[in-house]
């Protein structure tokens, strides 16, 4: 039954004759390496296949659903991050083979005729892979993503008269819109995608009719002989120069096949490996620990933002494209970026399309292969170092951490609020103070003000600054903070008031606790010394306890705050702390120095980034922020709101 079953769907289709051709095709003995190649191309080109269709079916392009939908693959979909990642490592894996058979062509001389449009073919389909890869990249719409394909179109404004149409026209407009990501899906599908499939098969027409050219010319000269008894044997390829498709060739291939696989699932699994565990784990606001799954499969940086005053400075190509922007950095200024990008590579590859010519003549072969091993090292010597320069960059490292951060706080945002909102992920990490108050502290405050511990060595979203022209204000609710005030010697430190140019090192505060007060306490004696520093310990833990406050105290009858001893608001008065500062109405009058009504909580920071004005007598360096009514403000009040709530929470 099965036999008849098989003939009539011969008979109908061909299907198993065709089959049965190809299984008894012949070769040289001495190609079966080379024929490797194109059957592990063509087996990636079906794992990208496959895996990009089912991407397709999840995915929803535009600047306001593309990250989202990519996001909900690698996140939520079930295997979703395996798909991914098997489709982004076997494109990869996919260039890196084309690479190799090209290679090969060139130093086996197998380039040579007949197999010269073989070879200029391998070469296209090179080219489509890097096409595929670079317009995929833009699809995730993250910002690294989003920033390499900016860098890589702009390069079109360059071409002389046309330069500008061509940008617009690879962008569908003067900028990058959802009309780019539609368009880029498009190129990538329907032209690079499906041109390789159609370049795949060319190649292997031109390929047999190469091989059987080849054969039936050292078969007729004697080279190579077939006895009769093993023609139609596997034996022929062991006794004689004859290769067969099944059973020796398609047991190499399968074995090729197999070992790529099994690199590309170790890539897809060991991600995390390239991205120093960054997405590992990922802690929530409320104390939950869950893991995004980020460090399985193809790596999802944040979502792109278009704004032109995000530097692409950290945008980087894939490992394909690294010598090339290497070679780019080098030459950058030195000559016109036209000749750079466009001349020179086109006269290098032009070459190199041309060796089937060259070989004609005299040593033209030994040039070649001269040639490709001097192109060969360049650019992986550029490829090199354009990754250590990466590594030694202190900058850079830092970017990268931050990028890996904001990506895993989308995590914790959806998360936590149960999905995206209606505005998309960027709208949610800009009104995110984890990720938006540091972008508004580096732009307004990092100018003059540090931001970090104590311990240089220590990693984390810090400023420092080797001149820093205001105090470091790292960690202000802790007790450390709130004594260096108090410390004679400490507040005299940059962290404090010794920083460039201050007008306050020698102001009142400072010459208090220099002078007066060891003035008014005789601090040699050891008994008025340690009451000293227990008042000083009252005061301190007293504006700590302020620190946390929501709102300002309530107050008795009396006028005194509820929930401060007696013996701390006489400690503040015996320190003389009410000659210079307002605390809940307590003390004097003549108030030289800020409040320390509500010190360094929400509100009070909140008030005092919005208007200095009314907290200190001198202040000649930050400006107003905020006012009611004012068309002239630097920040609104949500942003207020944002850096306020990173500077309390940020340790």
């Amino acid at each position: 039954m099965i036999k008849k079953f098989f003939n009539w769907l011969d008979d109908r289709t061909g299907l198993l004759s065709f089959l049965k051709v190809v299984g008894e095709r012949r070769w040289i003995k001495s190609l079966m390496a080379l024929k490797v190649w194109p059957a592990l191309m063509l087996f990636l080109v079906v794992v990208q296949a496959i895996t990009g269709f089912i991407l397709w079916m999840h995915y929803s392009p535009g600047s306001r659903s593309s990250y989202e939908s990519v996001y909900y693959i690698q996140n939520v979909l079930w295997g979703g991050w395996l798909v991914r990642g098997l489709h982004h490592v076997s494109a990869q894996v996919f260039v890196a083979a084309a690479i190799l058979y090209v290679l090969k062509q060139i130093f086996f001389g197998l380039y040579k005729a007949p197999r010269e449009v073989v070879f200029w073919l391998s070469l296209i389909i090179f080219f489509f892979g890097l096409g595929a890869c670079l317009t995929g990249d833009l699809l995730a719409w993250t910002q690294n993503g989003y920033g390499a394909t900016m860098v890589r179109v702009k390069y079109l404004t360059q071409v002389p008269i046309v330069g500008q149409m061509l940008f617009e026209l690879a962008v569908g407009g003067g900028t990058v819109t959802t009309l780019t990501i539609t368009r880029f899906l498009a190129l990538h599908i329907g032209v690079f995608a499906a041109g390789v499939i159609g370049l795949l098969i060319f190649h292997a027409v031109c390929d047999a009719r190469a091989e059987k050219k080849v054969l039936d010319e050292d078969l007729a000269s004697g080279k190579i002989t077939i006895p009769a008894q093993n023609e139609k044997s596997c034996g022929g390829c062991r006794s004689t120069g004859i290769a067969r498709w099944w059973s020796c060739q398609a047991a190499i291939n399968s074995l090729v096949c197999l070992i790529a696989m099994v690199l590309i699932l170790f890539f897809v699994y060991g991600h995390s490996f390239n991205n120093f565990g960054a997405y590992s784990e990922t802690t929530l606001e409320s104390g939950e620990v869950i893991n995004p799954g980020q460090h399985l499969g193809a790596p999802l940086g944040p979502p792109a933002d278009t704004d032109p005053t995000i530097p692409f400075g950290t945008a980087r190509p894939e490992w394909s494209f690294r010598g090339l922007y290497q070679y780019a950095l080098f030459f950058s200024g030195s000559i016109s970026e036209f000749i750079l990008i466009f001349c020179i590579p086109t006269v290098v590859l032009g070459v190199i399309f041309l060796m089937p010519f060259i070989a004609r003549v005299r040593f033209g072969h030994i040039f070649n292969v001269a040639y490709i091993s001097i192109f060969s090292i360049v650019m992986i010597s550029l490829t090199m170092i354009s990754y250590q320069n990466d590594a030694d960059n202190a900058d850079f490292q830092q970017t990268e951490r931050e990028a890996r951060e904001t990506a895993a706080r989308v995590f914790e945002l959806v998360h936590a609020r149960g999905g995206f909102t209606s505005e998309g992920a960027l709208a949610m990490l800009k009104s995110d103070w984890k990720t938006q108050g540091k972008v508004l502290f580096k732009q307004h405050c990092a100018t003059c003000h540090q931001f970090a511990p104590k311990d240089e060595k220590a990693v984390g979203p810090y400023f420092r600054l080797e001149e820093p022209t205001a105090p470091n204000i790292y960690a202000m609710q802790t007790k450390e903070w709130m004594a260096g005030w108090m410390d004679p010697e400490t507040i005299r430190s940059s962290n404090y008031y010794g920083y460039k140019d201050s007008q306050l090192v020698k102001g009142e505060m400072v010459k208090f606790l220099r002078q007066d007060l060891p003035e008014i306490f005789d601090l040699e004696d050891p008994e008025e010394k340690a009451d000293v520093e227990r008042m000083i310990g009252l005061v301190t833990e007293t504006l700590v306890a302020e620190s946390v406050l929501a709102a300002p105290r309530e107050r008795t009858p009396e006028g005194k705050p509820v929930g401060i001893s007696e013996e701390a608001l006489e400690a503040y008065d015996i320190l003389s702390c009410s000659n210079c500062h307002e605390f809940y109405h307590f003390g004097g009058n003549t108030k030289t120095g800020p409040s320390l009504t509500g010190y360094a909580s929400r509100d009070w920071l909140k008030k005092m980034i919005a208007d200095p004005t009314p907290f200190f007598k001198t202040n000649d360096k930050m400006p107003i922020y905020y006012q009611e009514g004012s068309d002239q403000n630097r920040l609104t009040l949500e942003e207020i709101d944002m850096v306020t709530e990173w500077m309390i929470q940020t340790r």
